[in-house]
């Protein structure tokens, strides 16, 4: 764990009195397995979400559009490196990549999700949290 803590103190003194004033601490927390954790989470959700409303059956209701993709959304997980991986096999045709690309926003911008921005945004409350 890798916390870096900031604080000051300052001591004014004269002849009869002493006053010591002391800022709050600032705690970072630099752990990179906490700073990705909550990002990588909600990217592996929004490209599940995404793979998921495309794999409903077509307007002709005889076929879907991807093959068995609910299984593939399933093993879309966040590692705590952060990094994001699918179940092994099923990406192996970049045939099939660039289209769930085409269609899954995660996939080709997970920046744009709203739930990614709030994980963003989550992690870095935590990095500027004030501790005491």
């Amino acid at each position: 764990m890798a916390k870096l803590t900031i604080g000051n103190s300052y001591q004014v003194r004269d002849k009869y009195t002493s006053v010591t004033v002391t800022d709050d601490q600032l705690t970072v927390d630099l752990d990179p397995v906490k700073l990705i954790a909550k990002p990588a989470v909600a990217i592996a959700a929004a490209i599940k979400r995404g793979i998921l409303s495309n794999s409903a059956t077509t307007a002709d209701g005889k076929r879907r559009l991807f093959v068995r993709t609910g299984t593939l959304a399933a093993g879309i997980t966040a590692l705590p490196s952060g990094e994001i991986v699918a179940p092994p096999g099923y990406l192996q045709d970049p045939a099939l990549v660039d289209r769930l690309r085409a269609v899954v926003p995660a996939l080709a911008n997970p920046l744009d999700d709203p739930q990614v921005k709030a994980a963003i945004d989550a992690t870095a409350d935590t990095i500027h949290r004030k501790g005491r």
